[in-house]
């Protein structure tokens, strides 16, 4: 008995060390191998994480991965956004010099306390004569959402879903409200603005992958007011929503920040189409991917794709530039990725994150204001 057991140690010791040095092959033939492309990608997708630049790092040069790493991410786009190319309608004027003030008395953040409106385009009524203002829309009216697999430019199958936001004036930054000392789930931060769908926004401080969510990266704005700068006297890559509901894209210092009619904003990058125009990428990692795009007619398009997973492998920045265009897009900005792409919709969780947990917390998001309680607080009354 002792020498079976003896044999079959040693078989499964053959067995095992075969097994490793068949991986070790591959791998070494994939990273050194005449493969350029795959030693690329390789490197690209260790470099775009925050916790797992090591894989890069232990078989290349500091040189070669920068050199790989600026010859593949996305070329700025040399021209300047036009916002005239993107028409909303004739009740989404550029908010009034009243509207703006209301709003930056406020304290902030005040997500709950919007003062644009959605659909209404009366004054509310001051006496019983008058006709009753036009309702809001529901909610499955105002957001869609559609599920669908592709495959990215590597051939690897992944999930992603997009939501598309009808009316663009319900759009807002959703910000923790315990900015500076705690993150909050998508879930959370939509709850406590009175939103009922939402994806992640910008970046955030993730020092050894032990980050809450607290720090966002770059700059924050509400309602025309800058609550957070951690990058200040540098410019700034912005992902904007005016006060007319479109989506600004723009390079800005901090002085111009408060003079492009901005009404909520992070700071995140690349853009990846601006005026219809794609920028030009290269070979990019393969991850979970989030972005956000505005058509033609004003739509909001908020992606999602799903990553590292059997089931869904991710996708690349091309991947994204391809989905958007697609869809209409005239403008749209790469966003915070990774384990904390999540989108919810009435509360619920719409795809898989790639997080340990079922959602992480996260500083910064994209949410849309529910309209029925948007119009409540404007009116101060109850809509029945």
């Amino acid at each position: 008995m002792k020498k079976l057991l003896i044999r079959f140690c040693c078989v499964a010791g053959i067995l095992l060390s075969f097994i490793l040095f068949l991986g070790s092959a591959c791998g070494i033939f994939l990273i050194y191998g005449p493969m350029e492309s795959l030693r690329e990608l390789w490197i690209t997708t260790a470099m775009e994480t925050f916790h797992h630049q090591y894989l890069a790092k232990w078989f290349f040069p500091a040189t070669y991965i920068t050199e790989v790493v600026e010859r593949n991410k996305a070329q700025e786009i040399d021209e300047e956004i036009d916002l005239s190319l993107i028409h909303i309608g004739e009740d989404s004027e550029t908010a009034s010099e009243t509207e703006k003030e209301t709003a930056s008395s406020e304290t902030l953040p005040v997500s709950e306390t919007e003062s644009e409106s959605v659909t209404e385009t009366e004054t509310a009524p001051e006496t019983e004569s008058e006709t009753e203002p036009p309702q809001p829309k529901s909610q499955e009216e105002l957001v869609t959402i559609e599920k669908f697999s592709r495959k990215n430019t590597q051939g690897l199958s992944y999930d992603a879903y997009m939501m598309i936001v009808e009316d663009p004036t319900l759009l807002r930054v959703g910000v923790t409200s315990r900015i500076g000392e705690h993150g909050e789930t998508l879930r959370t931060i939509c709850e406590k603005n009175d939103a009922f769908a939402g994806i992640n926004a910008a970046g955030f401080s993730d020092p050894e992958g032990k980050g809450n969510g607290a720090y966002p990266e770059g700059v924050v704005m509400k309602d025309g007011k800058v609550i957070w700068n951690s990058t200040e006297g540098k410019k700034h890559d912005v992902i904007a929503v005016t006060w007319d509901g479109k989506l600004l894209l723009k390079q800005l210092t901090d002085a111009e920040l408060t003079e492009n009619n901005i009404r909520d904003a992070v700071e995140f990058n690349p853009f990846l189409i601006v005026n219809g125009v794609a920028a030009k990428v290269g070979v990019t990692g393969v991850h979970p991917r989030a972005a956000i795009g505005q058509t033609a007619d004003g739509k909001f398009l908020l992606l999602i794709i799903d990553g590292r997973s059997a089931k869904s492998a991710g996708a690349t920045q091309k991947d994204v530039i391809d989905i958007m265009l697609d869809y209409g897009a005239v403008n749209c900005a790469n966003l915070d990725g990774g384990s904390s792409a999540t989108m919810v919709y009435q509360g619920k969780l719409i795809n898989k994150p790639s997080s340990i947990s079922e959602m992480r917390s996260i500083a910064t998001s994209f949410i849309v204001l529910d309209p029925v309680k948007l119009l409540e607080k404007e009116r101060g009354s109850t809509i029945e």
